[in-house]
């Protein structure tokens, strides 16, 4: 528990609190300005102070001052850690009173040299956050903007080994997974559907209250792995299911709502609803089960499609100064406005639910840029990473099966040419 902040008295007798200002009475005008310019001044420099205050305690007293610092001030470990860090990185001779703190901040992984470019750059045209963050980000992936947009090629062998620097295929579940925070600029995945089918290395769940659980989990995942500025995500989930369904001998047909349950959890989660695209399959939703045929006394309904929900974190606008894979006339005919798409399923004998790549190249194409992290947390045999990796994009994949993981990596090295290295 935080320990309560003591009151601190200014020589004019205004008093601060935590949560208010006590104000004597009949205190002259310039009492009130130098109390406001003053605090006005901590605002925009207590992360520079804090951090200076860490560096000179901490070598005197040693690491045991983050943990009473803490305790006194409110601020927890890794923020206090963070100020250090920053202040320790910079000298005040380079810090810029017209920069803001939160622009060093995201500068600070790269060399002195791209910090001061980037930092005279932006003073000079007034870059937001924002701006500096995204030109911080190619910097260091050494991605250059271009202004054309369209590219109409895809990139060659030299592009491909650059950008294979970048890949990461690893074998473990998606609640335990151990990428970094905040970085895919696109998630996309087809999760298990809990149906209970047969998997490699389990995963799947035909209990609806055990599966609901599993979403929440999932979700809070998926959500945590998105870049908070601007990250975006495509989850393909049908649109429900049937309990039961088939089945002699048990109760009669319950309705899952399986796409209700996933925009609900991804929501809680933190993910800004965009919007749903329907992908229509003629060939889903064919069996026999069909309910009262010729009769209204118990009619069972299968809907031919699944849904891909949209969603984002941060901003759904992102700078136009990126290549991408988008031309006018694809946007007019199919993989604009209209949220229905067509086309067939696939059938894979390596796995028992295949993406058809017409799918994640169309969610690619459409959502991301040239040189954007694209994730598949739940990749399977990896038909989303080879699609991104095609179009120019990094790749990060895993799967809970280690089979299948081998499978996505091996594919993943063969799109992007022969002789390229691992890395993973």
């Amino acid at each position: 528990m935080t320990t309560a902040l003591e009151p601190i008295t200014l020589p004019s007798g205004i008093t601060l609190h935590s949560t208010y200002a006590e104000v004597p009475d009949g205190l002259p005008l310039d009492a009130y300005e130098s109390a406001i310019e003053m605090l006005n001044y901590i605002g925009k420099a207590h992360q520079w102070c804090i951090g200076d205050l860490l560096i000179a305690s901490e070598a005197v007293y040693g690491d045991d001052v983050f943990n009473r610092l803490t305790e006194r001030t409110g601020f927890n470990l890794d923020t206090l850690d963070q100020m250090r860090r920053v202040a320790k990185r910079y000298e005040p001779d380079r810090r810029r009173e017209t920069v803001a703190w939160s622009v060093y901040e995201s500068l600070t992984t790269l060399d002195d040299a791209d910090q001061d470019e980037l930092l005279d750059e932006g003073e000079d045209q007034g870059w937001t956050l924002v701006q500096f963050r995204a030109k911080a980000r190619n910097k260091k992936s050494g991605f250059k903007a271009d202004k054309n947009g369209y590219q109409g090629e895809l990139p060659g062998l030299d592009e491909q080994r650059r950008l294979a620097s970048g890949d990461r295929v690893d074998a473990m579940p998606l609640e335990l997974n151990s990428w970094p925070e905040g970085e895919v600029d696109l998630l996309l995945t087809s999760p298990p559907y809990g149906t209970g089918q047969d998997y490699d290395a389990g995963g799947d769940l035909d209990d609806w209250d055990e599966y609901l659980d599993a979403i929440a989990r999932w979700s809070t995942e998926i959500v945590r792995l998105v870049n908070p500025r601007h990250g975006r995500i495509a989850v393909n989930v049908p649109l429900d299911k049937s309990a039961n369904a088939g089945q002699r001998g048990r109760p009669s047909y319950t309705g899952r709502a399986v796409y209700a349950a996933w925009v609900a959890a991804l929501v809680a989660a933190g993910m800004e609803y965009r919007s749903t695209i329907l992908w229509y399959d003629r060939d889903a939703g064919e069996g026999t089960t069909r309910g009262s045929i010729d009769s209204p006394s118990a009619p069972h309904i299968v809907a031919p499609c699944e849904t891909i929900i949209v969603g984002f974190r941060g901003t759904w606008s992102r700078s136009s100064e990126r290549s991408h894979d988008l031309s006018h006339a694809e946007w007019l005919d199919e993989l604009g406005p209209r949220g229905l798409w067509e086309f067939p399923g696939v059938h894979d004998s390596r796995h028992p639910a295949v993406w058809p790549e017409e799918l994640p190249e169309r969610l690619v194409r459409l959502f991301s840029f040239r040189n954007d992290i694209v994730a598949d947390p739940m990749a399977g045999v990896g038909t989303a990473g080879v699609v991104a990796a095609r179009y120019g994009r990094r790749v990060w994949m895993a799967d809970r099966s280690p089979k299948y993981a081998d499978i996505a990596r091996k594919a993943l090295l063969e799109a992007r040419e022969t002789g390229v290295e691992e890395a993973a």
